[in-house]
């Protein structure tokens, strides 16, 4: 049996024996003796490091570079509501605000007086027309007004409308001679204005 196995030895067979062991027994000695934190980024290979292998809640802000995370990276579900934009929760829009200082407009601000100022005249009992109008008190200005009369079948209005910024006036016909006794009443709605156009 040794006599067999020794006819079997070549040279050939010891040399790839002898460099088997050594290669192995080399490894296991780099591997045992790598001192600690002797690997850095020359010896890792491009794209050695995958996300598998990186440890969860391993990397912290400052290890990211600036800018390399955007809006497209970020879930806006997770982030928090920023302070100061609280308020826009209760806004509603410009034209319900209240004062420009308070985010409200004069779409829906309230006023602080209106007032209605009436005349009423006779409707002439022949067919001509009668005028009336009905203005604002000082320091208040026009913002509508109108015109009826009492009774529509004796007579109608032929125009109606402001004739300046503190005078609704109208014009009345009576549908013909010899008309009932009938009134029409001009109004005018008045309220104050800190600017006027011209």
């Amino acid at each position: 049996m040794l006599r067999t196995f020794r006819s079997g030895l070549t040279y050939a067979n010891i040399v790839a024996t002898l460099a088997l062991l050594v290669g192995l027994s080399g490894g296991a000695y780099a591997a045992a003796a790598l001192p600690r934190n002797s690997v850095g980024a020359k010896q890792l290979r491009k794209n050695a490091v995958t996300r598998v292998k990186i440890k969860n809640r391993a990397v912290s802000g400052a290890k990211i570079a600036a800018n390399a995370v955007t809006g497209y990276h970020v879930v806006e579900s997770t982030l928090g509501k920023v302070p100061s934009a609280a308020s826009a929760d209760h806004a509603t829009s410009a034209d319900s605000a209240t004062t420009a200082g308070s985010s409200t407009t004069a779409g829906s601000a309230a006023l602080s007086r209106l007032d209605y100022e009436s005349t009423t005249a006779d409707v002439p009992s022949t067919y001509v027309s009668a005028t009336a109008s009905a203005s604002c008190a000082t320091g208040l200005y026009l913002t509508g007004g109108g015109a009826r009369v009492s009774n529509d079948d004796y007579a109608f209005i032929n125009d109606s409308g402001p004739s300046n910024r503190t005078t609704w006036e109208a014009t009345v016909y009576p549908y013909g001679n010899g008309v009932p006794p009938t009134t029409f009443t001009v109004y005018a709605i008045c309220a104050p204005a800190a600017a006027v156009t011209p």
